[in-house]
């Protein structure tokens, strides 16, 4: 029997060769701001008080409007929503959602800088510490340089 595993991310976007090919893709040109980054988590059976994963889901963004993508992984009410985007249009994309469907709840965004692999454990992190000292619900918003979307919703205290 397992009792805890260890998930997240690590990127060196400043790394030369990546720092390369995010030039070459135009990621630096659109406003994306590369900076190193790891995010651990440890996850473990819930014991009462604690903060859990209702879900996580993943999608392919591509060719589609971003409330498309994002419509069937949103939860109906959140308090806090926090956003990963990799740059300033997908920033601009996950405000808007925000903005229409979570008008209520306390936004947090990550930044400055962009760490690309690391970005949506860092906001699992950032959501779960909002979440330590009070009931809720918290949504984490990732929009990667790809278009594709994700969603991961925890909750503390939540029925």
């Amino acid at each position: 029997r397992i009792a805890r595993a260890i998930t997240g991310g690590a990127d060196t976007p400043t790394h030369p060769v990546t720092r390369a090919e995010l030039e070459r893709e135009g990621a630096i040109a659109r406003g994306l701001v590369p900076v190193d980054a790891v995010g651990l988590l440890a996850l473990e059976v819930a014991k009462p008080g604690d903060v859990v994963m209702e879900h996580a889901v993943h999608a392919s963004g591509r060719g589609r409007a971003i409330d498309e993508a994002f419509a069937p992984l949103l939860p109906e009410r959140a308090d806090v929503v926090v956003i990963a985007p990799w740059g300033p249009p997908a920033r601009e994309e996950l405000r808007a959602v925000v903005r229409e469907r979570f008008a209520t709840a306390a936004l947090v965004e990550l930044g400055p800088g962009e760490s690309l692999a690391a970005s949506a454990a860092l906001a699992v992190i950032a959501a779960r510490d909002a979440l330590r000292e009070r009931a809720g619900r918290a949504v984490v918003l990732t929009l990667g340089i790809d278009g594709d979307p994700g969603c991961v919703v925890l909750a503390r205290g939540v029925a």
